[in-house]
């Protein structure tokens, strides 16, 4: 996706909590970042109220993909 994204021209910021995964789109995305999706203060830190649309595609952690996606509905995401 991340390819697609940049493929099409697009900022894309890459955020996983593995430090391997980041560093593997670090060279395609706009920002690669390692955090915590589910910690609020980390998402304002990373400035997401200044993208227009996210992705949320945490694998198999549901509960994650939940809070992560209720973190950018509050934050007007």
């Amino acid at each position: 996706m991340v390819r697609e994204l940049n493929a099409l021209d697009m900022d894309v910021m890459a955020i996983d909590s593995d430090e391997n995964r980041v560093n593997e789109y670090s060279d395609i995305a706009t920002h690669a970042v390692v955090a915590d999706t589910t910690d609020e203060a980390v998402m304002k830190s990373l400035g997401i109220r200044n993208f227009d649309h996210v992705i949320v595609a945490i694998g198999e952690n549901i509960q994650s993909s939940t809070l992560t996606t209720l973190i950018l509905k509050e934050l007007g995401v």
